[in-house]
Parts: C-alpha cells; sequence; structure tokens
C-alpha cells in the first residue's frame, strides 16, 4: 500500500513538473510573441510617418509644378509682346 502512494506521489510530481516545464515554455513563447508585436508596430509607426512624408513631397513637387507651368505661361505671353514690340519697332 505504502509503495503504491509513493508510486502516486512520484507520478503527480512528474506531472507536476512536466506542467510546470510546459508554463515555462508557453510563458516564453507568449513573451516572444509580445515582443515581435512591438517590433511589428513600431515598424508599421515607421512606415505611417514616411507615407506621410511622401504625400507631402508629392503635394508640394505638384505645387511647384503648377507654379513652373504659370511662369511658363507668363514667360511666353512676355515673349510674344516682346516679338511683336520688336516687329513694330524693325
Amino acid at each position: 500500500m505504502i509503495k503504491q502512494i509513493t508510486g502516486t506521489i512520484t507520478e503527480i510530481n512528474q506531472i507536476s513538473t512536466a506542467i510546470s516545464d510546459a508554463i515555462q515554455e508557453q510563458s516564453s513563447a507568449t513573451q516572444e510573441i509580445a515582443q515581435n508585436a512591438a517590433r511589428a508596430a513600431d515598424g508599421t509607426q515607421e512606415v505611417s510617418t514616411k507615407i506621410s512624408g511622401v504625400t507631402k513631397t508629392a503635394a508640394d513637387s505638384g505645387a511647384i509644378a503648377s507654379a513652373v507651368l504659370g511662369a511658363a505661361g507668363d514667360l511666353s505671353t512676355q515673349s510674344d509682346v516682346l516679338r511683336s514690340a520688336v516687329g513694330s519697332f524693325v
């Protein structure tokens, strides 16, 4: 009878140790997942910030291109006026 009790206690101890080890492994895996999720969130934030910068740069480039187009139109008009004035002078 004592042998059976000792055997049962040994078996319970082995099972408890196995459960403890499994919990430790799961805790480590959960911690690693949390760290990876945090790194992914940081990366996503960085990408978002860079996309915002690219969007602003594209908008600024569009405004500058529009201003250059307007200046080119003004220059063309002034060129026509100057050509006409030179033609009248000659």
